[in-house]
């Protein structure tokens, strides 16, 4: 009876042991930095200078000079992979540009509602420091266009005009760094270009003989710094 008794204890804390595993359970580093969200949704600031070409005058020549605009939107983006996405975005223009000629200085502004349509290559979007590539399409839509003389004495005889057709076609393109500030949050700081690929001069109206049209053959470039935020879900 003895000998079934301490037969029976000994069997029991070999199944009491063996039913405690422990071993921890791991996982892997790869998983822990391989999930990454695949929507992200975000608002972008940002501070640009403008290139313009300009008619040139038969007595003299347009000299240009930077002037900082703005813009201001927001942005939508889906990560395919955490080395691309594909991203579009929704842009408020403000460009600015002054040109000074015969005497005379005058400052251009112009207003775009931009859409870009954009193939983002990342390093690794999983990671806390992501640095991305960005190119595409855009389309420009005006808003506005004006000319103001800036001269306290203007003599000029010639009526200075500004006229942009509607549409603008440009490559959008840029680089940036993403830093992820919380777990679905992140900041960006980078640079943004535009190169625009057609005339956005319109010098078709009639004119008198001292009409003067200050863009002639202009193909419109920005250069842009921005900083972002983006929330990922």
């Amino acid at each position: 009876m003895k000998t079934a008794f301490i037969t029976s204890a000994i069997v029991f804390m070999h199944l009491l042991l063996n039913a405690q595993d422990p071993t921890p359970t791991v996982v892997s580093p790869q998983v822990l930095t391989s999930t990454f969200n695949r929507v992200y949704i975000g608002g972008r600031v940002l501070a640009t200078v403008t290139s313009l070409d300009y008619n040139k005058l038969p007595n003299g020549t347009v000299e240009a000079t930077t002037v900082l605009g703005y813009g201001i939107g927001g942005f939508l983006g889906l990560n395919i992979s955490k080395n691309f996405a594909i991203q579009g975005e929704l842009l408020y223009m403000s460009l600015a540009q002054k040109a000074k000629y015969n005497g005379n200085q005058n400052t251009i502004k112009l207003r775009y509602i931009n859409i870009p349509l954009l193939a983002v290559i990342n390093s690794n979007v999983a990671k806390p420091v992501n640095l991305n590539i960005v190119f595409g399409p855009q389309i420009g839509i005006k808003t506005g266009a004006e000319i103001t003389n800036d001269s306290s004495n203007n003599t000029d005889t010639l009526i200075t005009t500004v006229a942009v057709k509607p549409m603008d076609l440009g490559i959008c393109y840029g680089a940036g760094l993403d830093f992820r500030i919380a777990k679905s949050l992140s900041l960006g700081l980078g640079f943004r270009g535009l190169l625009g690929l057609v005339d956005i001069s319109d010098n078709s109206k009639s004119k008198t003989t001292n009409n003067y049209y200050i863009l002639d053959r202009s193909k419109l470039k920005t250069y842009s710094g921005y900083a972002s935020l983006a929330f990922e879900f």
